[in-house]
């Protein structure tokens, strides 16, 4: 009898243990992004792994990892594709070479509001430019928000397109940021984020563009002189998860990570949006001199772009331009 009841009292124990065990035992996720940890777009990622555990009840727990500490965009694409890592947060042009149809997105001047943009990422255009994407190992779960990009420079004030001419401009190895300044006359010299700072430092580049945000949180001040308010390019930022992780999830799960990216994405939209007039001040503030060219002529000059992308991109970019009138 005191035998039978000690083994049912063991079994109890280990099932106890078990239960416990498996209740405690959370999955574990990483998210990578480039951006330093006084970032809205960290922000954003701190409220998304918030919004997982909330929405899953603790059983996925998503761990974020700033300013390139998991490596380059390049990097934590292929982190992805092999399920090193689960979510990311690059520029889209990090991800135009598995879909290139993206590139689209990034032409020169296609918006000149942030409502017009949301418009198209959040219809059936933005649906359709990212469906090449889950066979090569990534899936976008939603269009978060990097901004309109404007130049910096330690040389001059940028008034008009020739004031670009020679002028050396770091822009990320982005085919349509390259096309652009290109077709400005500038310098191009493609570079990875991390090494920017230091390289406007050195002088080994006079320049570079960015969102707003990018060049405040940077502290891009300290090394650059000139802000010119281009507006030359609308940059989304997509919300990338890993195909190999997303396929291993329950439908359960898979609607809570939607719902959670979803949420994010109006904050770090609002937030974005918000911020740049404020931003403009500050910037000044800091000692930064800042002009607000006309954007007619530099529209002008990017129209080379147009020619040499309108037939690649055809119906798709008529679409585009249609939906934004």
């Amino acid at each position: 009898m005191k035998k039978g009841i000690a083994f049912a009292v063991s079994c109890l124990l280990v099932m106890m243990m078990v239960s416990g065990g498996t209740a405690a035992k959370a999955i574990q996720a990483k998210f990578g992004h480039g951006n330093n940890p006084t970032d809205p777009r960290h922000e954003a990622a701190v409220l998304f792994a918030q919004l997982v555990a909330e929405k899953t009840d603790g059983a996925i727990e998503v761990q974020v990892f700033p300013s390139a500490s998991l490596g380059s965009d390049e990097d934590m694409i292929e982190q992805l594709q092999l399920n090193i890592s689960q979510f990311a947060a690059p520029g889209v042009g990090t991800i135009s070479p598995l879909a290139p149809d993206l590139n689209v997105l990034e032409m020169p001047f296609l918006f000149d509001s942030f409502e017009k943009a949301w418009k198209v990422l959040d219809g059936p255009v933005g649906q359709r430019l990212v469906e090449p994407l889950p066979p090569k190992g990534i899936r976008v779960l939603a269009f978060w928000e990097n901004g309109f990009r404007n130049v910096t420079n330690g040389r001059r004030p940028i008034e008009k397109p020739e004031d670009l001419v020679g002028l050396k401009i770091r822009v990320p190895n982005w085919e349509m940021s390259i096309a652009t300044f290109q077709a400005m006359e500038a310098q191009v010299t493609p570079m990875a984020w991390p090494e920017v700072y230091l390289a406007l430092q050195q002088g080994t580049i006079d320049a570079q563009e960015n969102p707003l945000t990018v060049i405040a949180q940077a502290g891009l001040y300290e090394v650059q002189r000139y802000l010119s308010l281009t507006r030359h390019q609308y940059s989304p930022l997509p919300l990338l998860v890993s195909e190999r992780f997303w396929q291993s999830l329950s439908k359960e799960h898979q609607d809570a990570i939607m719902e959670a990216a979803h949420e994010a994405k109006v904050f770090h939209r609002n937030r974005i949006a918000s911020d740049d007039e404020r931003l403009v001040s500050e910037l000044q503030a800091k000692g930064m001199i800042v002009s607000d060219p006309d954007i007619e002529p530099f529209r002008e000059k990017a129209q080379a772009v147009y020619k040499r992308y309108g037939e690649r991109f055809g119906s798709l970019l008529d679409e585009i331009l249609a939906g934004t009138e």
